[in-house]
């Protein structure tokens, strides 16, 4: 289901959907014990949020979203936009 939205997200040029449903996928995956798929999902949304700094679209999903974070942060220690979510997140 997840990936007929997705398709059709980015066929329709809806990015804030399109990030959404990738966090979606990442609380999905996580959940399912599939972190590798969690932390690509998550890859792939933060690349979309970071130009725009989108960081509240992850905030409803952040308790179920700080271990794939942590894992990501840890391969691109240097992403201002990964280090604020994860301030962001923390705050919470």
């Amino acid at each position: 289901m997840l990936t007929r939205l997705t398709a059709a997200a980015q066929e329709g040029g809806r990015l804030r959907t399109l990030i959404e449903l990738e966090v979606l996928q990442a609380v999905a995956a996580e959940a399912a014990g599939q972190r590798a798929v969690a932390e690509q999902a998550l890859q792939r949304a933060a690349a979309l949020a970071a130009p725009d700094r989108w960081l509240q679209v992850f905030a409803a999903e952040a308790e179920a979203l700080r271990r794939p974070l942590d894992a990501l942060r840890d391969k691109h220690p240097s992403s201002p936009f990964l280090n604020g979510l994860l301030a962001a997140v923390r705050s919470d």
